[in-house]
């Protein structure tokens, strides 16, 4: 078994669960639903996933450190940073 881990708004949290009771299960039960439907649509075949590695997690951990601690970067200044060619 593997464990994942959402940060959602408040708000967020309460549509999730909202739409969890009217289906009859958790909200678990419902994000697997819907990942199941996506599948199904045929919209997931143009994309491959693969695992993150060691070097991922830490800065997917990283970042989520600088973002409690209000250290983050807008979009507009992640664009300027990183200009497209």
């Amino acid at each position: 078994m593997k464990t994942i881990t959402m940060k959602v708004s408040e708000q967020e949290h309460k549509e999730f669960k909202i739409l969890a009771t009217k289906r009859g299960g958790s909200i678990k039960d419902l994000i697997l639903h819907c990942i199941k439907q996506y599948k199904e649509s045929g919209e997931a075949d143009d994309y491959e996933f693969e695992e993150l590695d060691e070097e991922d997690l830490k800065d997917l951990e990283q970042a989520d450190r600088e973002y409690e601690a209000g250290e983050y970067k807008t979009f507009t200044q992640l664009k300027e940073e990183y200009k497209c060619q």
